[in-house]
């Protein structure tokens, strides 16, 4: 219980410096000791919170017509992949997911022009990818900044959108669980409720760190932790 708070306060300042990653860190390694179904519930409550926590720390400056778009289309896939989240083998998905990470990631870092178009559908379409995704497996965050990293917004602005992004998309989720059948039993709401605060105390040391990020790399920050996902990815498929 000791190792997954202080893993929780490690994978929220990473999920708060990139814009992702506390269900990636998190989902694989509570696989390893709770079933999937609790474990997807567990670590969206952790997640839903994080949000919380982004959008406090950077709530200044955020895009609402990218909330909009994102987070319609994202709830809405979200809760469909809630519904199938039990059926599609975990290994599959990290093969799939993480060799797409790791080749998308690489391809940022050399052909640093390149950019997804940002319009009103790429927005769609990427609402729609990263809300299923989450909804399946609980890591759809690396696609949303796949897509989002396409507008070149300012670093807070950016962080705090999709931490407005992944409210709606985990409500949504979460409640899809619950209504699933997902259930935590009184010692994994113990735990829950003393990840929580690691989770905030992890958020408000990410905050200090990204405030000395010059935004003129701060794109090249996140293809990093999008290749070190895939890279994670591929090594839990082993």
């Amino acid at each position: 219980m000791i190792f997954i708070t202080l893993l929780t306060f490690f994978a929220s300042a990473i999920g708060t410096v990139s814009g992702f990653g506390t269900s990636t860190i998190l989902v694989p390694f509570l696989s390893l000791f709770y079933p999937f179904s609790e474990v997807l519930l567990f670590a969206g409550v952790i997640h839903l919170v994080g949000n919380v926590w982004r959008v406090l720390f950077f709530r200044k400056g955020i895009r609402m017509h990218l909330v909009f778009f994102f987070g319609i289309f994202g709830a809405m896939a979200s809760y469909l992949g809630s519904r199938f989240s039990f059926l599609i083998p975990k290994i599959m998905f990290y093969v799939i997911l993480g060799s797409f990470f790791v080749l998308y990631a690489l391809f940022l870092l050399v052909c640093t022009r390149f950019k997804i178009a940002p319009t009103r559908t790429s927005s769609a379409i990427g609402g729609l990818i990263s809300g299923f995704i989450s909804g399946l497996f609980g890591v759809g965050g690396p696609v949303r900044a796949m897509f989002l990293t396409a507008f070149n917004l300012e670093k807070s602005v950016y962080l705090a959108t999709v931490g407005l992004i992944g409210l709606f998309i985990d409500s949504v989720r979460v409640g899809g669980y619950l209504i699933g059948g997902s259930m935590l039993t009184t010692q994994q709401w113990i735990l829950l409720m003393a990840c929580i605060p690691c989770s905030f105390l992890g958020a408000g040391l990410a905050k200090k760190i990204v405030n000395k990020i010059p935004q003129s790399i701060f794109k090249k920050v996140v293809a990093g932790f999008l290749l070190c996902s895939g890279v994670y990815m591929l090594y839990l498929s082993l």
